[in-house]
């Protein structure tokens, strides 16, 4: 189950930290999706030291240098947050349920966050 980040300071500072990233990538605090986005952009950069945004785009935004941060406040935390009525906190092996319920849904990269949590919770 979620929680709210307010129960865990690492966790508010990694909530923070990834809405300036959306902030500074797309001027909007919480871009839909930033979980994901951001999810998927330290997974590449923990395999090969560049992350952006929108991989695969022809001009993908680079973020690698948020990523030492991102990935420091992320173990802190020992989860992620995500957006699911606000910015919640998911310890991370809820989040790793989460992440292959989204993976395994035919919808994929569409399937809504409170779908997911329904389907993890069920």
């Amino acid at each position: 189950m979620a929680v709210d980040i307010a129960h865990n300071p690492a966790a508010s500072l990694l909530g923070e930290h990834m809405s300036r990233i959306s902030e500074a990538v797309y001027c909007a605090g919480w871009l839909t999706g930033t979980e994901w986005a951001l999810w998927q952009a330290l997974n590449d950069w923990r395999a090969t030291g560049h992350a952006y945004w929108t991989p695969g785009a022809e001009y993908p935004d680079d973020i690698t240098a948020y990523m030492p941060s991102l990935d420091w406040l992320q173990k802190q935390a020992d989860g992620w947050v995500w957006w699911l009525d606000g910015r919640q906190f998911v310890p991370e092996e809820r989040w790793l349920r989460l992440v292959a319920a989204r993976e395994a849904s035919r919808w994929g990269w569409q399937t809504r966050n409170c779908e997911l949590d329904a389907a993890v919770n069920g």
